[in-house]
């Protein structure tokens, strides 16, 4: 229960400092902006998880830009949310924990929020 109680803690601090675990910094290799500073605090982004830089991030951007409807086109026909791991406002969304900020918090912290709460319930 102590290891349940302190992981809920530090997924809520992680959430509301905008960490995360993403090597979405990534994109400022390829698509570098002129005033653009590094946002890395630890760690360094790795071009080896491009699944998650290149597909999943910007799927999930994607749905919270088309409030996470079924029918998403950038995703592919319809359907095809529900059967990829992204928020969708749908009653399957209720059994994926890791998207339930994606309902109540800010567009920079739900895009976070699906970090910390699946390295977190491993433990």
């Amino acid at each position: 229960m102590v290891i349940c109680n302190i992981s809920l803690l530090l997924a809520i601090i992680m959430v509301a400092g905008k960490f995360h675990r993403s090597s979405i910094e990534m994109w400022n290799n390829y698509l570098p902006e002129a005033d653009s500073k590094s946002s890395v605090i630890f760690g360094v982004p790795l071009s080896i998880r491009s699944d998650e830089w290149i597909v999943q991030t910007p799927w999930i951007l994607s749905q919270f830009s088309n409030q996470r409807t079924v029918d998403n086109e950038n995703l592919g026909p319809f359907g095809t949310s529900l059967l990829t791991a992204v928020p969708v406002n749908h009653i399957s969304g209720l059994g994926q924990p890791k998207f339930w900020g994606a309902y109540f918090l800010d567009d920079e912290r739900r895009s976070r929020g699906f970090g910390p709460t699946r390295s977190l319930a491993c433990i």
